[in-house]
C-alpha cells in the first residue's frame, strides 16, 4: 500500500514535531534550536579545521551589529579618508560611523591571506549582493568590500532578524535570542573554487540520503557516468569516515568541494535539514520517498550503526595544516576508494541516489535569470557602479541620490508657484 506523502505547503506537516497516528514520518524532521546552532560556522568548523578552507572568525560588537541594522548604507570611515564629501554646512549630514578596530582585524586578515576573502556572519553569506561588486563575486580586498557587501545582503538583514531560527519547534524554550546570539564575521581565504565541483549532500536520520550538484549550470564533463561514480563513491567515504563520525546530529546538510584533481573533498557549508534549506535538484517530496524508501527496504549493507546518545569526538588538532589552494595533490588524509563490490553494495541500496543537470534546457538550468537575480536593483543602480570599487560607488550613489532629492524639491516649489507640476 503506498504511504502518502506530506505537502511541503502544509506547515504543520512539515514541521510536525513526531510521527502521525498512522505511523508516517514528517515531510521534515522536527527542528531544533540545537541543529541550527551546530550549523554556525565557527561551531562546526572546530570540528572539521582540518577539513576546510582557511578562515579567520572575528567576534563583532554590539554597535557594528546596531550599525548593520540600519537601513541606510554608508560605509564605515577609515583611516586616511578625507572628509571632502562632508558638507560642513549641512547639518542634517550624518558622519559616517568608525570601527578602527574591525578594520584593522580585516585589513590584517586580508594581508595574511593576500588572495582576499569572502565574508559570511554566522550562518549566511551576502550572496545576494555580489551584483554590488565590480567582479561580480564576493572576494574582498578591503574593510570597505565586506562593509557595503553585509550592508546589501537581504540574506545578511535576515539573518540579524532572528530568522536563522525560523520554524525552530523549541524556540521558545531555549532562552536563545535570534537577534542577539554572539554574532561573528567569518573570513575565508578567497580562491578560485569551480563551481562545478560543489555538491549538496542530505543527511536524514543517519542515512546519506542524496547528493545534488549545487550550480545552477549544464557541464557536459558531469555527465560521464565514470566521472559521477567517482564523486559518489568519494562523497559516501568522505561522509562515512569523516563528517559522520564528527558531526553531532543525525538530520543535516552540508556542501562539499571536491578538488579539480578529484583527491580531496573539502567542507563548505553545514545547513538545517528543514524547509529553509535549498533542496536545490531534489523536491523535499523526493527527499522524502528516499528516506520512506530506506525505512522499508534497507540496503543490502547497513551503515554502521552509531553510538547512542552520540557524544562528541575530539577536535582535530588545531595546528592541522589547512586547505591551501594549489596543494590538492598532496598525500595527507587519502580517501579511500571503494571496491567495485563494495560499490554494488550501495547501488543495490540506492543510496545516496546522485543528480547533476544533464541537459542545457533542464528546468533548474540557469538560462535567462541571472542566480538571486530577484535580489538586484534597477539599472541605474547598475550603470552607477560599472568600473568603479565598492568605496565609490557609495560616495557617487550618495551624492547621485542626495542631487536628485533636491531636484524634486525644487520642481515642488515651482509648482507651488505656478511652474509645471511635478511627474508622479
Amino acid at each position: 500500500m503506498p504511504v502518502p506523502v506530506p505537502d511541503p505547503a502544509d506547515e504543520t506537516a512539515a514541521a510536525a514535531p513526531a510521527a502521525s497516528a498512522s505511523g508516517v514520518p514528517p515531510l521534515y524532521p522536527p527542528l531544533l534550536v540545537s541543529h541550527v546552532l551546530n550549523c554556525q560556522y565557527s561551531s562546526w568548523h572546530a570540528l572539521f579545521r582540518d577539513h576546510s578552507p582557511r578562515v579567520n572568525i572575528l567576534k563583532l560588537d554590539p554597535e557594528f551589529v546596531a550599525y548593520l541594522k540600519t537601513d541606510r548604507v554608508v560605509l564605515p570611515k577609515e583611516e586616511g579618508d578625507s572628509d571632502d564629501d562632508t558638507d560642513e554646512e549641512d547639518e542634517d549630514v550624518i558622519p559616517p560611523p568608525s570601527f578602527p578596530s574591525l578594520s584593522s582585524a580585516i585589513s590584517s586578515t586580508i594581508s595574511t591571506f593576500r588572495t582576499g576573502v569572502f565574508p559570511k556572519l554566522n550562518w549566511s553569506a551576502p550572496l545576494d549582493a555580489a551584483w554590488i561588486s565590480p567582479t561580480r563575486t564576493l572576494k574582498c580586498v578591503t574593510p570597505s568590500d565586506v562593509y557595503l557587501l553585509l550592508k546589501s545582503s537581504d540574506f545578511i538583514a535576515g539573518e540579524l532578524a532572528g530568522g536563522a531560527f525560523e520554524g525552530c519547534i523549541d524556540v521558545g524554550e531555549s532562552g536563545v535570542d535570534g537577534r542577539d546570539v554572539g554574532w561573528e564575521l567569518v573570513l575565508k581565504k578567497w580562491f578560485e573554487m569551480p563551481r562545478s565541483h560543489e555538491f549538496r549532500c542530505f543527511v536524514r536520520d543517519d542515512v546519506l540520503l542524496a547528493i545534488s550538484q549545487r550550480d545552477p549550470n549544464f557541464y557536459a564533463f558531469l555527465q560521464e557516468d565514470e566521472l559521477q561514480s567517482i564523486i559518489r563513491s568519494k562523497i559516501i567515504s568522505f561522509w562515512e569516515e569523516v563528517v559522520r563520525v564528527r558531526y553531532p546530529d543525525r538530520d543535516y546538510v552540508f556542501d562539499v568541494y571536491l578538488t579539480r584533481d578529484r583527491t580531496r573533498l573539502f567542507l563548505i557549508d553545514f545547513n538545517p535539514f528543514s524547509p529553509r534549506t535549498d533542496t536545490l535538484l531534489f523536491s523535499p517530496q523526493e527527499l522524502y520517498a528516499l528516506y520512506l524508501t530506506h525505512l522499508r527496504s534497507p540496503p543490502a549493507v547497513s551503515f554502521t550503526p552509531s553510538a547512542s546518545p552520540r557524544t562528541l569526538p575530539t577536535p582535530p588538532d588545531r595546528g592541522a595544516t589547512p586547505f591551501t589552494p594549489g596543494t590538492e595533490s598532496r598525500t595527507a588524509a587519502p580517501v579511500p576508494v571503494e571496491d567495485e563490490e563494495e560499490e554494488d553494495v550501495f547501488e543495490i541500496g540506492r543510496l545516496p541516489e546522485l543528480r547533476v543537470i544533464d541537459h542545457a534546457a533542464h528546468p533548474a538550468a540557469s538560462q535567462a535569470s541571472p542566480v538571486y537575480g530577484a535580489h538586484m536593483v534597477p539599472k541605474d543602480v547598475v550603470d552607477v557602479s560599472e568600473g568603479r570599487g565598492i568605496e565609490e560607488f557609495a560616495r557617487v550613489w550618495n551624492r547621485d541620490t542626495l542631487g536628485a532629492a533636491l531636484d524634486v524639491d525644487s520642481d515642488d516649489e515651482g509648482a507651488e508657484r505656478g511652474g509645471v507640476s511635478p511627474a508622479h
